[in-house]
């Protein structure tokens, strides 16, 4: 056993696969059944159930927050022998620096649970026709898994291929990721994606089962998936914000659509999971992103004309899923960041209606107007303007 990696048990789960409905959280039922099914089975297999690491990555230095689970499991790369699986609650921020912008539609979300598994025995063949017989019969996928593999690597992933059976092959298809790297010099992966198949014809995928590789030798295999964006494609429903556990709580008080709901969902997670992980809003790798996270989300709200109860009760239920110790110090950071963020609205109201005065006078051309205007807001870091009728000096450039 690794000493960095507990093991805890597994706690079954024997709910059908059926779309059973929770008053509060309708799709509960599901994201339990298959977070239940991927781990009994693996654990079934001779599997550890590795316990999660926190999002705030202290195991991993390539990575600020934990965002997928070979960032559980790079410990165990070293050496061979190891076969762990795990549910890990992971933060990505990729999407940050576009949320609350309306040309911006979020594919994926920023905070998620990811099920996956590695094992670097000498030989990954059981693992690979074990993860086939996840996807194959466990969930039931036969009939819509499509694969994905490069020509050059059916070598690779053969025993998973031959264990899956009669299921949609499609060799060398462009615009897929099939290598992967690790931030580690010589550590690669070769991967294979995997694609659900809707009734319109269309593929989505949902994750990938990879070989991993050191100097261009096998090492071992992963294999995953998040468990939101899974059940979305898997359910049918347009993103995996739909099938997020947060979701019912923001559509609860309505008033909210796609894709304006996506962004609110994503920075209200984003920016409760960095107070729960006790990180203060202000300049540094992590500080930066608590800050950015807020005064987004409070654009965000300004725009779409949120009341201050909603919001702090959306926020409070995104700590309660987070399971804050202490949501109400959530609620705090977010009154002080919300504040701070009103009061630099009205400087720059403030400062508009004194330079197009200015214009006004004659006393600044058009363009030097507008060049003061965008650098004022730039400064002020306000992300957008939310007044009716009125666009940014970026938007207007």
């Amino acid at each position: 056993m690794h000493p960095d990696l507990p093991v805890v048990p597994t706690a079954k789960n024997t709910s059908p696969p059926t779309t059973g409905r929770d008053a509060a959280d309708p799709l509960l039922p599901r994201r339990r059944w298959i977070a239940s099914s991927f781990l009994s089975l693996f654990e079934a297999g001779g599997f550890a159930v590795s316990r999660p690491i926190d999002v705030l990555s202290t195991q991993d230095g390539s990575v600020l927050f934990t965002s997928a689970t070979i960032n559980v499991f790079r410990a165990l790369l070293v050496e061979p022998g190891h076969r762990r699986v795990v549910r890990q609650p992971c933060l990505r921020t990729h999407n940050l620096p576009q949320l609350g912008e309306a040309s911006f539609r979020p594919r994926f979300m920023s905070g998620f649970h990811m099920l996956g598994l590695i094992d670097t025995s000498e030989d990954t063949a059981p693992t690979q026709r074990l993860a086939a017989r996840c996807l194959r019969d466990t969930l039931g996928l036969a009939s819509r898994l499509c694969v994905h593999v490069r020509r050059e690597d059916l070598a690779l992933h053969r025993p998973f291929l031959d264990a899956l059976g009669d299921v949609a092959v499609r060799i060398d298809v462009p615009d897929k990721q099939y290598d992967w790297t690790y931030g580690e010099p010589g550590l690669s992966g070769r991967g294979l994606p995997l694609s659900l198949t809707g009734e319109d014809g269309t593929t989505r995928e949902f994750g990938q089962i990879v070989t991993l590789l050191r100097g261009g030798r096998p090492i071992g295999v992963e294999f995953g998936f998040g468990e939101e964006t899974f059940l979305a494609i898997l359910d049918g429903l347009p993103s995996p914000f739909e099938a997020s556990a947060l979701w019912p709580v923001v559509q609860a008080a309505g008033g909210l659509e796609a894709p304006e709901a996506y962004h609110y969902v994503d920075l209200l997670y984003l920016f409760a999971q960095t107070q729960v992980c006790g990180i203060s809003p202000g300049r540094g790798r992590h500080r930066s992103i608590a800050r950015s996270a807020g005064r987004r989300l409070a654009a965000t709200v300004r725009r779409l004309g949120l009341d201050a109860t909603r919001v702090e009760a959306d926020l409070n239920g995104a700590a309660r899923l987070i399971e804050a110790v202490n949501p109400a110090a959530v609620l705090d950071a977010w009154r002080v960041l919300r504040a701070k963020y009103d009061a630099d609205v009205a400087l720059w109201d403030a400062f508009e209606r004194n330079q197009r005065h200015l214009a006004a006078q004659g006393a600044l051309s058009a363009d030097r107007l507008e060049d003061r205007l965008r650098d004022y807001q730039r400064r002020l870091n306000l992300h957008q303007l939310p007044h009716a009728g009125r666009t940014s000096p970026a938007q207007r450039s």
